[in-house]
């Protein structure tokens, strides 16, 4: 069953001055019954379809049929009452609900930001909105009420990082200003939970795990899909800014664009920032190290364009490195405990006597491993400029764009990817075959490419 809640209407469920949260639930004054011929009505980030069928009529005296007038007027009824409409899922008993995550920061669902009394009554000033579509009307239209909204699946796949710094400021601005925001998606769980996680990174330069248990003891039905997650730690390995040059955040925004590639067949325009800039073309502050085409010189890449793996694993844009202690830092740890080594080597002469020793445990000395060995049998790169053929093909060949050369210089798959001869799995995959490029330090790439 979908309780409607009108445009119209005026009799939300009121809110108690005493009541310590947001009302239990969204009611209606009308509710829809079911019948065989409806048409199906999406909920805001809903799941499922919703049946909205005509009311049922009583019929006249031994079921006669009413009228062709009466019909019109209550086809009519129904039509002013569907519009605009936001449906909310009894079934998933979903009532208004929303936290307070800190002073004048709210996090809630849909039915929180739909309920007018409840906006009143905690003087809800700003509205950050990241579902499937937009509030109604009757929400956008509140004077002294600022909305933004975001289109954002709730799936692990979407791109929600994109928006962190945008949001970021969206809150900051009006908590600079004093003013109350409401910060929703559909259940007020994951997505939105994600741009508030991200604020709160940001803000007070929080891990992600500091984050969610800060926001966990404000509201504690928040659950970002591992999508986020992996986001919002890439959000932390940046410093909680977008960093274009980093290696993590090139893969995911690659990673990304193939989905929209795969999907569309057509790179769309908001991910064509994949494709970086020819660096054959004339630069302010040329790179020193260059990649040339071995027949004719023409520059292809920078260094900087080189995406590295390691040998043997396929390189996945959420596999982040973990920090591990060097000697240094194991040496500060034992000073900090009072073990130093001479008291590890009176404890160990202690035990060895049969002595009951005291003091801390001896410290453990772990080896710091080596990194492991950067694949060179072959180089994977960004997309480039000069790579035509990219922006409107799944997979494809290289050729050098010099137009007297076209040499083969790789290829490259989107979706299916490459084997690298060192046995990782590369998706999506540009390379460049070593044999067919030179590695160059004394040209500067500053020649211009007709």
């Amino acid at each position: 069953m979908a309780t409607i809640v009108t445009p119209e209407e005026d009799t939300l469920s009121p809110v108690s001055e005493d009541a310590p949260g947001p009302p239990a639930k969204l009611s209606s004054s009308d509710e829809l019954s079911s019948n065989k011929n409806g048409s199906g009505v999406v909920g805001c980030g809903g799941e499922s379809n919703h049946d909205v069928r005509e009311p049922e009529v009583n019929g006249g005296r031994d079921g006669v049929a009413l009228s062709e007038e009466i019909i019109r007027v209550q086809v009519g009824a129904v039509t002013k009452k569907l519009q605009n409409v936001v449906v909310v899922d009894d079934d998933d008993d979903v009532p208004a609900n929303c936290d307070l995550v800190e002073e004048n920061l709210y996090l809630g669902n849909l039915a929180a930001a739909c309920d007018i009394h409840l906006l009143k009554k905690y003087r809800i000033s700003h509205i950050l909105t990241i579902d499937s579509c937009p509030l109604p009307s009757k929400i956008q239209d509140l004077p002294q009420v600022t909305t933004k909204f975001l289109k954002v699946s709730d799936m692990p796949r979407e791109d929600i990082l994109q928006y962190f710094d945008d949001t970021n400021e969206f809150i900051d601005s009006a908590l600079r200003l004093k003013k109350r925001v409401l910060v929703h998606c559909y259940y007020g769980v994951s997505r939105s939970a994600t741009l508030v996680l991200a604020y709160l990174m940001q803000k007070y330069r929080l891990s992600l795990e500091e984050a969610q248990n800060r926001l966990e003891q404000r509201r504690s039905v928040v659950g970002p899909n591992y999508g986020f997650l992996s986001q919002l730690k890439l959000y932390e390995v940046m410093e909680y800014k977008i960093q274009k040059k980093n290696l993590f955040f090139k893969r995911f925004r690659l990673h990304v664009a193939s989905d929209k590639l795969k999907a569309a067949k057509v790179l769309s325009t908001p991910y064509k920032d994949v494709i970086k800039p020819d660096p054959a073309l004339l630069c302010v502050s040329p790179e020193p190290v260059v990649y040339q085409c071995r027949r004719c010189r023409r520059i292809l890449a920078c260094a900087t364009n080189i995406l590295p793996h390691t040998e043997g694993k396929a390189p996945i844009w959420s596999d982040f490195p973990r920090p591990q202690l060097d000697n240094s830092q194991q040496l500060d740890e034992s000073v900090a405990t009072g073990a130093g080594p001479s008291d590890a080597e009176g404890e160990s002469e202690g035990e060895s006597s049969g002595g009951a020793g005291s003091g801390p445990p001896p410290l453990q000395q772990h080896l710091i491993l080596p990194p492991p060995p950067i694949c060179t049998q072959m180089l994977f790169i960004e997309p480039l400029a000069w790579m035509t053929d990219v922006t409107q093909n799944l997979q494809g060949k290289l050729h050098c764009p010099n137009a007297n050369c076209k040499s083969k210089l790789g290829s490259f798959s989107w979706v299916m990817g490459c084997l690298c001869p060192c046995g990782a799995k590369v998706q999506p995959a540009f390379y460049l075959v070593p044999s067919k490029v030179d590695r160059s330090t004394s040209v500067l790439n500053i020649q211009i490419t007709i």
